[in-house]
């Protein structure tokens, strides 16, 4: 509501004010009485009634005012909420479509379970046992079904062909994210040792 608006109801509310008070019969007994008074009486009575006129549908119209604030700010709080809502609905739906290409639906709940599936995953890519380690297992629940596992895998003098092999599988079976690498290649080129961060994210089952 714009400020002339607010102005234009009040005139409005006071010209009906006194238009109904004029015509009504406690009006016309009252004046009848008022004549009775000095003139000094009457014109004190008479502001005071005026200013009482006025200041009625004055309270009368800020009443109207806060009340329309507050539906209005009620309003927006409601809008605010289901907009709240539908983001986090797509939100969810998102992570849904998100989650086959990321998400193992692999039981991997400590270190033992790791390795032992990595064995599993590597047994074809003739690598001896001293030549691959898994250093440190952490686990974080994201809430609901789903864990992130970090952790380091050590590779002792692994072929190019081994290393690519490696990577193939990790990303195969357990869909990994590299973090961080440190690697290193013989003078030769042939061999390649170090170690590498990853996560991955599990099903809780």
């Amino acid at each position: 509501m714009t400020q002339k608006s607010v102005f234009k109801e009040i005139d409005v509310a006071i010209d009906k004010q006194i238009e109904e008070a004029r015509n009504s019969g406690v009006f016309q007994s009252f004046a009848d009485q008022l004549r009775s008074f000095s003139e000094t009486e009457q014109k004190i009575i008479n502001q005071a009634l005026s200013g009482l006129v006025i200041i009625i549908p004055i309270i009368a119209l800020i009443g109207v005012f806060i009340f329309r604030t507050i539906k209005v700010s009620d309003l927006n709080t409601r809008k605010e909420l289901e907009q709240t809502i539908i983001s986090f609905k797509e939100g969810n739906i998102k992570l849904k479509a998100q989650e086959g290409p990321i998400v193992i639906n692999e039981a991997i709940y400590e270190k033992s379970d790791f390795i032992s599936k990595l064995n599993n995953a590597t047994s074809r890519l003739n690598i001896k046992g001293n030549q691959l380690n898994v250093d440190g297992f952490q686990k974080e629940n994201l809430g609901g079904s789903i864990n992130r596992i970090e952790t380091s895998i050590m590779i002792e003098k692994f072929t190019n062909k081994a290393f690519v092999g490696l990577l193939n599988e990790l990303h195969r079976k357990f869909k990994i994210i590299i973090t961080e690498i440190d690697l290193e290649k013989t003078t030769d080129g042939k061999f390649v040792s170090g170690k590498f961060l990853v996560e991955f994210y599990a099903k809780v089952n």
